[in-house]
């Protein structure tokens, strides 16, 4: 599954076709960032990031969307991230009353939309000052 492959993310288990791809992987990797390691956290910090906004997104608010999600940031040592995907959890439903507020008698396209904007503010105001520290310390 996703969340097994996130959590054991390696650069030396990556697959790759062509043999010489592998070095090419590392030698990019060490061009960019602190170390392999610093760089496969910054990874799974990312790639969180990335499928829990799609998940909530998508699902709009469906009960236990991202409890795997959250389970996998704290097993990753990613405490604040957790913290943050809990507190989104709880959120979501807010988002979605806001939204068909905003949109009374709108179309399904417009409350999508206005609980989407809801999200992406929620992200940028929560996670994406986390992603810039993660960032840093990786690169």
């Amino acid at each position: 599954t996703y969340l097994f492959c996130i959590r054991n993310f390696s650069v030396a288990k990556c697959y790759c076709n062509n043999e010489n791809d592998q070095q090419t992987l590392i030698d990019k990797v060490h061009s960019c960032y602190k170390s392999v390691s610093d760089f496969e956290r910054f990874f799974q910090f990312s790639v969180i990031v990335c499928f829990s906004r799609c998940l909530v997104k998508r699902r709009t608010g469906k009960s236990g969307t991202l409890k795997p999600w959250i389970e996998l940031a704290a097993a990753c040592g990613f405490k604040d991230l957790a913290l943050e995907l809990r507190q989104l959890s709880k959120s979501v439903a807010r988002f979605q009353e806001a939204a068909v507020q905003e949109t009374e008698g709108g179309s399904t396209l417009e409350l999508q939309v206005a609980f989407s904007s809801r999200v992406d503010d929620w992200f940028r105001e929560n996670i994406a000052p986390l992603l810039i520290i993660e960032q840093r310390k990786a690169t």
